[in-house]
């Protein structure tokens, strides 16, 4: 009897101690967690608009603009390519400010993620050369514009560019867009690209 009486007492004991020790290791986890001990990290608010890994899902729209020399306004042109992830393709022709061609086109759902796949093969970046603007005037600007989000309702841009004039080029764009531009014209028909004469 007495040993039956000791069993029982020391499992008492036992669960007993056991128990309250893990109600303290409870109630520090949660004082710890109230503490901010515990807090989870919070995710950046906005992407690295610069990692091209993040194209698919984040890219909104590719913009290439081409800005022409200084000629005479009868034979100027420069002209605008936009590609937007709703799956619509707008070229624009003016002629130092006079539209002369502004058309939209729906196109198939998947071009635009193709034409992003098409732009990661190719360039993006070049180094900057020591040529400068102000040492040359009247040459032709190619600018690509990628805009990205948007993130909590605002769209961040990323912008490209180098100017060629005198046989000199600059810029941060690389001289590889010519090709790619040629893509962005093989997606429509070349009535829709025809720039007016």
């Amino acid at each position: 009897m007495k040993g039956s009486t000791l069993i029982y007492l020391f499992t008492i004991l036992t669960c007993s101690l056991f128990s309250c020790q893990r109600n303290q290791g409870e109630l520090s986890k949660k004082i710890a967690f109230e503490s901010n001990e515990y807090e989870e990290p919070k995710p950046d608010e906005y992407y690295d608009v610069s990692n091209d890994q993040l194209c698919w899902e984040t890219l909104y729209k590719i913009e290439y603009s081409y800005d022409d020399a200084s000629i005479p306004p009868p034979y100027h042109r420069s002209y605008r390519i936009e590609l937007s992830r709703d799956s619509l393709l707008r070229f624009a022709v003016e002629s130092y400010g006079e539209v002369l061609k502004d058309t939209s086109a729906p196109i198939a759902w998947n071009a635009f993620f193709l034409a992003c796949e098409e732009m990661d093969s190719y360039f993006l970046q070049s180094k900057k050369s020591s040529f400068h603007h102000a040492d040359c005037t009247g040459g032709t600007h190619h600018i690509l514009t990628l805009t990205y989000g948007p993130f909590d309702q605002i769209f961040e841009e990323v912008e490209l560019s180098h100017y060629r004039c005198g046989n000199e080029t600059s810029g941060d764009l690389s001289l590889d867009i010519d090709t790619y531009v040629e893509y962005l014209f093989s997606i429509e028909s070349k009535d829709f690209f025809a720039i007016p004469r």
